[in-house]
């Protein structure tokens, strides 16, 4: 994401391809996913794995008419807030967002012959 300033003035984001990769750099993670049916697709389920060099940036998921939820494993998700983590002594804590390991997104409806998109950023190590 680029900070970009108009005639007016107003700065914006827009989204540009990445250049050099270093660690600390923010990448937007952009998932679309096309309808090419002549019915509407419902409850289309997106799922994708934050990539295991880099960490998950916290509430920077997005993706309109979605429910999100988040995992620590790839097979069990929740919402994030509810996520809980089990500490070598048996306590459980928050999970933090450098712990979560992938995402899930269910959009409610995607008209026919359009798409649905949805994101979220990870840091690279």
């Amino acid at each position: 994401e680029q900070d970009v300033v108009d005639a007016q003035g107003k700065t914006t984001k827009r989204l540009v391809a990445p250049g050099k990769i270093t660690p600390g750099n923010e990448i937007v993670w952009v998932i679309t996913a096309q309808n090419k049916c002549s019915k509407p697709a419902e409850k289309v389920v997106i799922n994708n794995n934050v990539p295991a060099q880099m960490t998950y940036v916290a509430n920077s998921a997005a993706g309109k008419d979605a429910v999100i939820s988040f995992s620590l494993d790839g097979r069990d998700y929740g919402k994030q807030n509810e996520l809980v983590v089990r500490e070598a002594d048996g306590k459980a804590r928050p999970a933090r967002a450098d712990e979560i390991k992938a995402l899930r997104w269910v959009v409610a409806s995607v008209a026919p012959n359009t798409t649905a998109t949805v994101r979220y950023t990870a840091k690279v190590n």
